[in-house]
Parts: structure tokens; C-alpha cells; sequence
């Protein structure tokens, strides 16, 4: 993995350039097609991050929801251990 806090470089990606797609986070973090499926679907099940469109099209943007800091905590954890 290209990045210390996947979690950080994806929400700066996101603000940057208002969204990310799955081979713009690949790149970023150099992780399979898998791990950002699994990184990517887990930051909109904790609230971070609201995915749009479909198939090819999908992107994901930063959520207008609160999110919990306890929820996004347990997944970094799950997340680091997971990659590690």
C-alpha cells in the first residue's frame, strides 16, 4: 500500500477533485481491484463516503451525513490489519 492512512489520502483525493472512482483509488493506494471494493464500500457502510452511479460510471463523494469517529476508527483498524 502506497499510504501510511488509506483513509486520509482517499478523503483528500475526494475534496481535491470531489470524487473518486475505483482506478483512481487503486492508483493512489496500489491496492488490487478487491481491497478497494472492500476500502471504498467500507467508508460508505461507516458514512464517510456516498457512492454514485453505476457499472463503469460509479464514483464516491464525501457523505453530508455525520459520521461517526468511533465507526471510521474500527474500520482503519479492520482495514490495516486486513492490508498488512
Amino acid at each position: 500500500m502506497n499510504s501510511s492512512d488509506p483513509i486520509k489520502a482517499i478523503v483528500q483525493h475526494v475534496k481535491k477533485h470531489g470524487s473518486i472512482r475505483n482506478r483512481q483509488c487503486r492508483e493512489l493506494l496500489g491496492v488490487s481491484y478487491d481491497e478497494t471494493i472492500y476500502i471504498l464500500g467500507g467508508l460508505c457502510k461507516v458514512g464517510l463516503l456516498v457512492r454514485k452511479g453505476a457499472s463503469s460510471g460509479t464514483h464516491y463523494v464525501l457523505s453530508n451525513s455525520p459520521t461517526s469517529p468511533k465507526a471510521v476508527a474500527e474500520f482503519k483498524d479492520a482495514l490495516m490489519k486486513r492490508i498488512l
